[in-house]
């Protein structure tokens, strides 16, 4: 229900803001462009005055600094809701959302198009290490994991090299007007990747061994999980023989292969309480030793 009001809430929002604009653009001939203007102007009332900017060769423009702004804006207004939920006072009615709707726009309001290119560059950075290891990684799993031969993976490799160190070349430099020019500083990325190829290839006996051991590894955890699994159910066995009424019959086996031992015969007696303790306190050893394995 409330996150229904909510969402209500941006909408009649969203609804205002279209309404606004076209009034304050209805001198003009109503169009895309001018609706367009019209958003702009409302948000940039709403989130601050922005300008365009220019940090090296790129500029960037008013709308893109206004877009930064909101979506700074949704992602804080967005964490502050969930801190505000931890404060009692906040919690009543719509005070949590009317706090986090007047924080946000506070801080937001203050930034600059300096201080939003700031903010932008850890997210840029984290966009471009995640689009550009993900290649790699798809690449990665199916030479490891996909090709069985020592060889089969290094040919893969290589390959991977010379590939890469051609669309670097292409990248880097280029004919232009007869001569060599060079192209985005951006490419440095391809040799990165060749060098880390690189080491891929030469430490392959080394990597397959460890996916090897890794397996072998994840194999033998859950071989010990059935066989503590098993001994955990030996012990319930044994408490409920000891839990046994003298001469009522004894619990059936935990599990199927499960042999009784040999004091574990015919009806309950009071002498078997103290064999079960005994095989109860074994049985804890057990698993102790297994888990230390």
């Amino acid at each position: 229900m409330k996150r229904g009001r909510v969402v209500a809430g941006f909408a009649f929002s969203v609804f205002l803001i279209v309404v606004l604009s076209v009034m304050v653009s209805a001198q003009a001939t109503i169009n895309f462009d001018t609706i367009l203007k019209g958003i702009t102007d409302v948000l940039s009332v709403v989130f601050g005055s922005t300008s365009s900017i220019t940090f090296g060769d790129a500029t960037y423009q008013v709308e893109e600094v206004l877009v930064a702004k909101i979506l700074l804006s949704i992602i804080l207004f967005a964490l502050l809701w969930n801190v505000f939920s931890f404060m009692p006072f906040l919690n009543i009615g719509w005070s949590r959302t009317l706090a986090s709707i007047i924080v946000t726009l506070l801080g937001v309001r203050l930034l600059n198009a300096g201080w939003i290119y700031t903010i932008l560059l850890p997210y840029g950075a984290l966009a471009i290490s995640i689009t550009a290891i993900i290649p790699f990684i798809i690449y990665f799993f199916f030479v490891e994991k996909g090709i069985t031969s020592s060889a089969g993976r290094k040919v893969a490799w290589v390959f991977f090299i010379v590939v890469f160190a051609m669309l670097w070349a292409l990248r880097v430099f280029y004919i232009k007007d007869g001569g060599l020019a060079i192209g985005t500083p951006q490419a440095f990325v391809y040799p990165i990747a060749c060098v880390v190829a690189l080491i891929m290839l030469l430490m392959d006996k080394t990597i397959h061994a460890w996916f090897v051991t890794s397996s072998y590894s994840r194999l033998r955890d859950a071989t010990k999980a059935a066989q503590v699994n098993e001994i955990n159910l030996e012990v319930d066995w044994a408490g409920r023989v000891i839990a046994t009424t003298p001469g009522n019959p004894l619990p059936p086996r935990p599990y199927m292969g499960f042999t009784p031992p040999s004091w574990a015969a015919g009806n309950k007696t009071n002498a078997m309480d103290a064999d079960a303790n005994r095989f109860i306190k074994d049985k804890e050893r057990a698993i102790k030793k297994l888990l230390k394995s």
